[in-house]
């Protein structure tokens, strides 16, 4: 049985009157994929794959200016509906307080619509771009199943915004008493608010495509040449490498603020006498700080699940960034491999004159010793007597110093078995080629004194012809 299409057809251009673009996707048409017949067409290629790239750029730009734009209205509408809220009923509201939340809402909306828009495009690009890239223009090869379920999370994600008009839902209180309700009111639009946060992925890719190794055309190459994928992970590793401390303290700062935002929210219905309060925020972020290094001091406490479950992500991320920041401070506390070899030298030094006033010591306790021994001999009666004791003091002081001795060289060996591997490797290398340089320089002089002794032998010989 035949396939419905052919596994391999070899590329061939468009015949005439047939574009690229009327080609089927069957198999049955002029040919599959572009060729690259001539210098003109790379580089037609290239332009079109910098013009959508630049394309893709500029997308993604206004996507995180609509997704900034939509998360700031949100705050704002938030915090208008906890000023007009007192308790269970709302405050008598001027045409003002009502005007305001539903022009903010309608506005957000339409952002939102707006931002939902420019995700499909963006991803459009996208297919466009890896469509250039394996040299086809049938769109459903770059549309995969991947593709597909990012696009779709993306739009769900970006869809979440709070609604036009009024409603509430219940919301459990945890821990209190018998005599206390047990449920509070909440306004519907502002638990929306809470996963609007989520459009800030936005940014990480906002931060991909303005990064050195995404626009440098080099930099770009070099990393495909090493298989090395430009995206968010990579970036970000490249930044905590380079500046850690600067990412880190950035990065904790907005956490703290956006947590503590969303622990407001969570909580502050809860407490129906000063719902608008500033001194929710406050608490919060106080809470925010204990919790994110695991101190807790219980001061601050939440009822509500919402509450809990965004405490027990601020321990677990705090939990992480306190590892990674040890682990980055640790690697820069490491000294460099000019400082290990200055240390590494100076060890040495110290050592080897350690070693030296040793072995002098010795030398002198033995010369001691003698001089003492023959006093010994010499001398008779308190003469002899004093000079043994001396003799005895120069015996212990030649232990002491062959000990030290010892010691010296036992702690040098040490040291030259636990240095450095690169600056070990490094100095086997240039011995061996000082080595291997006196050989060469041998290897000359022994090869000149062969040619001399050729020479020699050529004229003796020469000499001795005549004679026979």
């Amino acid at each position: 049985m035949r396939p419905a299409f052919p596994l391999h057809r070899e590329r061939t251009a468009p015949n005439e009157g047939e574009s690229l673009g009327t080609r089927r996707p069957d198999g049955t048409g002029a040919g599959y994929g572009v060729t690259f017949t001539s210098a003109e067409t790379v580089h037609r290629r290239y332009k079109s794959q910098r013009k959508m790239i630049d394309l893709k750029t500029k997308v993604s730009d206004w996507c995180l200016y609509l997704a900034l734009f939509g998360l700031v209205l949100a705050v704002i509408d938030a915090e208008t509906v906890a000023l007009s809220t007192k308790g269970k009923e709302t405050v008598p509201q001027s045409p003002l307080s009502i005007i305001l939340p539903f022009f903010l809402r309608i506005t957000i909306l339409m952002s939102t619509l707006l931002l939902d828009v420019l995700v499909l495009v963006y991803h459009s690009i996208e297919v466009k771009i890896s469509l250039i890239e394996m040299g086809s223009n049938y769109w459903r090869i770059g549309v995969t199943c991947e593709r597909i379920a990012k696009l779709l999370i993306e739009l769900t994600i970006c869809s979440i915004c709070p609604l036009p008009g009024v409603g509430t839902v219940e919301w459990p209180l945890l821990g209190v008493g018998e005599r206390l309700p047990h449920t509070v009111h909440i306004p519907v639009d502002v638990l929306l608010c809470l996963p609007m946060f989520l459009r800030l992925y936005i940014a990480c890719r906002y931060l991909v495509l303005h990064s050195v190794h995404f626009q440098d055309p080099a930099t770009k190459a070099m990393a495909s040449l090493n298989q090395i994928s430009v995206d968010f992970p990579f970036v970000v590793r490249t930044q905590l490498t380079e500046r850690p401390l600067s990412i880190i303290a950035f990065s904790t700062v907005c956490f703290w603020l956006i947590l503590a935002w969303m622990l407001t929210q969570c909580e502050r219905y809860t407490h129906s006498d000063d719902i608008g309060s500033n001194r929710h925020i406050i608490d919060f972020i106080w809470f925010e700080i204990v919790t994110f290094f695991s101190i807790g001091y219980g001061d601050v406490q939440v009822e509500t699940y919402c509450g809990r479950a965004l405490a027990i992500i601020t321990g677990i991320i705090g939990t992480l960034m306190s590892s990674l920041l040890i682990a980055l401070v640790g690697r820069r506390m490491q000294l460099s491999l000019s400082e290990r070899r200055v240390n590494q030298v100076i060890a040495e030094s110290q050592l080897s004159i350690q070693y030296k006033h040793s072995a002098a010591r010795v030398l002198q306790s033995t010369w001691r010793a003698l001089k003492q021994k023959r006093l010994m001999n010499v001398e008779v009666g308190g003469a002899h007597r004093r000079a043994f004791l001396r003799f005895r003091a120069e015996q212990r002081n030649l232990l002491r110093a062959i000990t030290g001795f010892r010691r010296a060289r036992w702690k040098l060996r040490m040291r030259l078995e636990y240095e450095d591997d690169y600056i070990a490797f490094r100095r086997s290398f240039v011995e061996t080629q000082d080595r291997l340089t006196t050989v060469r320089r041998t290897q000359e002089r022994l090869r000149t004194q062969l040619n001399l002794l050729a020479l020699s032998v050529d004229k003796l010989s020469l000499m001795l012809t005549p004679q026979f």
